[in-house]
């Protein structure tokens, strides 16, 4: 699924529930194979200082 999700040139995904179904740590895999940013906001890992499951980004902005 990653290379027609890359051929799509989306401009910023949101993690959900189905990106985390095996693991974070194969999120993280997959998500390095995209490229595109990630974000998510509301469920972070108490452990690496609040930051985002995954390390994505909490929030990203655009401009055209």
């Amino acid at each position: 699924m990653i290379l027609p999700f890359n051929r799509m040139n989306v401009d910023v995904s949101c993690l959900g529930n189905h990106e985390l179904d095996i693991s974070i740590e194969r999120a993280m895999e997959l998500i390095a194979q995209t490229n595109c940013p990630w974000i998510m906001s509301n469920l972070v890992e108490t452990d690496k200082e609040m930051r985002p499951v995954a390390d994505v980004l909490p929030y990203k902005v655009l401009e055209n």
